[in-house]
């Protein structure tokens, strides 16, 4: 506060080296860098306009300091400091109750989900607050608390405190993707100029925003002609614009052609086949590998993700083409063995009827007798 003393010479002689000081003692201290002494050089005498002297001081108090009256004492001297003379001014001191809401932690709600919101009260004033009532509202019921209503009773909130008012909330499943205000409200009990007890209420807004980011599911779903396609679904709650798909470079796996495949707009609840053309570059073509992919989108508030999923594929080389299998093995090895088993017995029955030949004997034990 402002402290204005008026110091006048009512005499009828003219005041020299006057010198004046404020003492100011608990609940009183001067700002810092406040000079407590001011030297006064001359006071003309009573009736001279320049007979007074306003004297101002910037003194700070105490936020400890109790309701009531305190001394703030100021002495000057008329002859350069040898006799004092001690004056002491009465000063009310009032407490004052004020609270501040601060909406914090969730500012984003995904729709259909369960979301914890916090509210802070902060207790800024210098006296307590008591019977305190906080409700807050949004105007088209988009966000709701659950499993219980708006409204927190408190009933002590000592001075400099603060106290966290938790809340689940959920947004329609169906709302507008957007920026929701919150109404917030709090009132308090508080004591006027008289003393009476009256209610007091702080209104003020706070912003959320419903909607976000998303979820997407991709697995196998086809292999032809070298190439396989995936299925890509989104599950979350949020629409995804701009959807890509890529295919980054990985040690089990090679992109032949393309890497990327572009989307577009992807619907909560849609799905689209992405194909690409993969090859193996493992030794091993029975060893299924997860197939790492990339997918990035923008969310319902224009923010960009990238989201990576794995899905478990095995790649296999047929002949002249190459097919895809997801989860069990191709059988291909197999198949070789077999080929060469066959291949092999046709060879010595071939060397057997060539020697039977050439030594004149009838083939007809192999092939059976005329009819």
């Amino acid at each position: 506060m402002e402290i204005r003393i008026n110091l006048e010479n009512v005499g009828l002689k003219m005041v020299t080296d006057a010198i004046a000081e404020l003492q100011p003692k608990f609940p009183f201290s001067l700002v810092t860098g406040e000079e407590a002494v001011r030297a006064i050089e001359t006071l003309p005498s009573y009736p001279d306009e320049a007979a007074s002297r306003i004297l101002l001081y910037r003194v700070l108090v105490h936020p400890d300091a109790p309701e009531g009256q305190h001394d703030l004492k100021f002495r000057y001297s008329l002859d350069g400091g040898n006799m004092w003379i001690v004056e002491k001014f009465k000063i009310d001191v009032t407490t004052k109750e004020f609270a501040q809401i601060i909406y914090i932690d969730k500012t984003r709600i995904t729709p259909g989900k369960e979301t914890e919101l916090i509210f802070t009260v902060n207790n800024i004033g210098n006296a307590p607050l008591t019977n305190m009532v906080f409700s807050w509202t949004e105007e088209e019921d988009v966000v709701l608390p659950v499993s219980t209503d708006n409204t927190r009773y408190i009933k002590f909130l000592d001075a400099s405190d603060s106290i966290d008012l938790k809340y689940t909330v959920i947004a329609n499943p169906t709302a507008e993707r957007g920026l929701y205000s919150l109404d917030l409200k709090l009132v308090f009990d508080t004591k006027n100029e008289t003393g009476q007890t009256t209610k007091e209420e702080i209104n003020t807004k706070a912003g959320i925003l419903v909607g976000g980011g998303t979820d997407f599911d991709i697995a196998f779903s086809e292999s032809s002609g070298g190439e396989i396609a995936l299925s890509i679904a989104n599950i979350g709650e949020n629409d995804a614009t701009s959807v890509k798909i890529s295919i980054p470079e990985q040690e089990s796996f090679v992109v032949q052609g393309g890497s990327s495949v572009i989307i577009g707009n992807l619907n909560t609840g849609d799905f689209t086949i992405a194909t690409f053309r993969i090859i193996s570059s493992s030794v091993d073509r029975q060893t299924t590998d997860d197939l790492t992919v990339e997918v990035f989108y923008t969310d319902s508030f224009g923010d960009r993700h990238t989201l990576q999923k794995s899905i478990p594929l095995q790649i296999s080389l047929g002949v002249g083409d190459e097919t895809a299998t997801r989860g069990r093995p191709t059988g291909g090895s197999g198949s070789l063995v077999n080929n060469i088993i066959i291949v092999v017995i046709i060879i010595i029955i071939a060397f057997v009827l060539y020697k039977r030949h050439k030594k004149g004997k009838s083939l007809l034990p192999f092939f059976g007798k005329k009819g």
